[in-house]
């Protein structure tokens, strides 16, 4: 239940992201209109072409794969490049001509793959052909699903129609925004926090402001100069407190932090009612210390037992003395890495745990999690695979049981109370609404074995791959079920038109080379059809039962007989009728008045000769070979 529960939280998350993507691209599309409209100018970097840019980016960036860990290691480590740096440029490619991705490529500035797809980005919108790559996602969508989880953006394809239509808008705008520089190479603030793939860092823990607020409260009455430079006021704080976590951020994040140069930012640290810190610099200020009692003070990293210590110890407060310091020089630390980090972190009383373990863990789940992430595209290669042994096999129903009620494709939870199970025809497995559109295809394995042309409901993945085979996907029907020809009447006719077509090919090739070169034309690429006769692709069986084959290989057969009968040279290469004596001239290719020997390869009419009488040229050429034994016999 919980899990159902935080996957509905997902979702609503993720759906209200891509509203907010489509009004800002709606908006961006609109600025860059009026602004086209008003000027006539070609866009470059102005604010209308970079809002329109980042909201791109945005888009392609939501929902996609990414490795978390490393992320999250360097954010804790303080690392200036704590942003994510996903990628999208291998989904890029599969739908990008191959010049334009070796002309992004050989950039000299630009040496990443993040920069190699905001690069892409750029081209799309100079070359006016953003829209067609939406199309191109349209149309095939396993890169795309590969990419991106189910939530993402590009996966759903209500709003990338949407966001396809709006940028049509801006076909006729003419863009020449710059591409090589090194400035690409990783990703700014803005696309990353518009698609919710990162949010920055509270530079101060918001828990220790509120104790320093508490503080402030309670001295406020004994010393009115004292003061605590912190991130916010009392007041600000306190009005914290009543907002939620992101207008609390924005809050945070907008006031500034006042501090003297050559100054490093102080180690924040929790106020004691009892023992008030209180710094002020400058010449002839007083700076409060704690009395020598004290035992701990929080939220020290380097030396304090962690962020909030309820163990700690204070004595009574002494009296409070003056003491006149002069300025010290601030020592720049260099900064510790996070293994460092938290091995020199100290432990509390009640809390021992074993951090070198859980190092350890984390560091094995960043290795499966990587393993998971390079293996993105490879999945899809063996999908196909698994769906080329299911071609020619009717499966069965094993039922939502033996799949765990989960999307076979996406383990989402399916079935029951949870999303809805729908059937696949082709696969026999269950599929979520996400990965099953309720598309609908002929099955090949009922078509070639039950001769059953009724479209069933498949799942997209399947769909898109029947469609992707349908017209270079070679079947050898003698091969899989020869008993289709003795069954399906159709199937017998074709066998004989294509065996026609393959006597009347032998005839034109050898003929002059324009003939051959005509012959090929009208059949490519289909050139099986005259090569083997028992070879179909799915989409030649679909066009068995209309008629539509029969009538596309007559077509062929009329041309090619007729240039026989005509052609001075391919009429020469008849026969005549040894049982009649008929001087018309017969072919092999008119099957239905002509008789053709199997092993001689001699043709008679219909009527003078059958398979149960003998073949004049057999009797022939059998006596010749007997009087050769004859004499090799009496010879030795």
């Amino acid at each position: 239940m919980m899990q159902s529960l935080r996957q509905k939280k997902i979702q609503v998350t993720e759906s209200l992201i891509k509203e907010s993507l489509l009004r800002q691209l709606s908006y961006s599309v609109k600025e860059v209109q009026l602004q086209y409209s008003q000027t006539n100018e070609i866009f470059s970097t102005n604010e209308a072409c970079n809002s329109l840019i980042v909201v791109l980016e945005a888009i392609f960036l939501h929902g996609i794969k990414k490795g978390i860990f490393r992320t999250a290691l360097k954010t804790v480590s303080g690392m200036e490049e704590s942003r994510p740096q996903p990628s999208f440029w291998a989904m890029a490619c599969a739908y990008t001509h191959k010049d334009t991705v070796q002309t992004i490529k050989k950039l000299s500035q630009i040496n990443t793959d993040v920069g190699r797809c905001r690069v892409w980005l750029r081209i799309a919108l100079n070359e006016a052909g953003i829209t067609s790559y939406f199309q191109a996602m349209e149309k095939d969508r396993r890169p795309v699903n590969s990419s991106y989880n189910n939530y993402a953006f590009l996966r759903d394809r209500e709003t990338c129609d949407t966001a396809s239509k709006l940028l049509e808008g801006i076909v006729s705008v003419e863009f020449k925004i710059p591409i090589n520089a090194n400035i690409l190479n990783y990703w700014n603030t803005e696309p990353l926090i518009l698609s919710g793939v990162w949010s920055p860092p509270l530079k101060i823990p918001l828990s220790n402001a509120i104790d320093v607020a508490e503080g402030l409260e309670a001295d406020t009455e004994e010393d009115d100069t004292c003061s605590i430079r912190t991130s916010s006021s009392v007041t600000t704080l306190s009005t914290i407190l009543a907002l939620d976590e992101n207008q609390a951020l924005k809050i945070i994040l907008e006031t500034p932090i006042k501090r003297p140069e050559k100054e490093s930012i102080p180690t924040p640290a929790p106020v004691n009612h009892s023992d008030e810190v209180i710094l002020e610099e400058g010449e002839g200020e007083e700076n409060h210390v704690p009395s020598e009692d004290t035992q701990c003070i929080g939220n020290s990293i380097s030396n304090s037992p962690g962020w909030s210590s309820g163990d700690c110890e204070t004595s009574d407060v002494q009296e409070e003395q003056p003491v006149k310091e002069e300025p010290k020089e601030v020592v720049k630390e260099e900064p510790k890495t996070f293994s460092g980090l938290l091995e020199s972190y100290g432990h509390s009383p009640n809390d021992e745990k074993n951090y070198k373990s859980i190092l350890q863990q984390i560091s094995e789940k960043q290795t499966s999690e990587e393993l998971v992430d390079t293996s993105d595209f490879e999945v899809c290669q063996s999908q196909d695979s698994n769906f080329e042994g299911l071609l020619f096999k009717i499966v069965r129903e094993k039922g939502l049981k033996a799949q765990k009620y989960t999307c076979v494709n996406c383990q989402l939870s399916i079935g029951l109370n949870f999303d809805e199970a729908r059937y696949c025809y082709f696969t026999g497995k269950y599929y979520c609404r996400n990965c099953h559109l309720n598309e609908v295809a002929i099955i090949p394995s009922r078509l070639v074995y039950n001769w059953d042309h009724k479209k069933y409901q498949v799942c997209a993945a399947a769909h898109s791959y029947l469609s992707d085979i349908s017209s270079t996907y070679l079947i050898n029907v003698k091969e899989i079920n020869p008993k289709i020809y003795g069954v399906v009447s159709e199937m017998q006719e074709l066998r004989t038109m294509r065996f026609r077509l393959n006597l009347l090919r032998a005839y034109l090739y050898t003929c002059r080379e324009p003939v051959i070169l005509e012959l090929q034309k009208k059949v490519w690429p289909r050139d099986y059809l005259y090569e083997n006769i028992h070879t179909y692709t799915l989409s030649d069986l679909y066009k068995v039962p209309g008629g539509t084959l029969a009538s596309e290989l007559n077509a062929v057969i009329t041309h090619a007989r007729d240039h026989v009968l005509n052609c001075w040279l391919c009429s020469q290469k008849g026969f005549i009728c040894e049982v009649c004596r008929n001087p018309k001239v017969i072919y092999p290719f008119d099957c239905g008045s002509t008789y053709r020997c199997s092993k001689c390869y001699s043709v008679y009419h219909e009527g003078c000769l059958s398979s149960s009488k003998n073949c004049p040229k057999c009797k022939r050429l059998k006596k010749r070979v007997q009087p050769e034994n004859d004499i090799d016999d009496g010879s030795d």
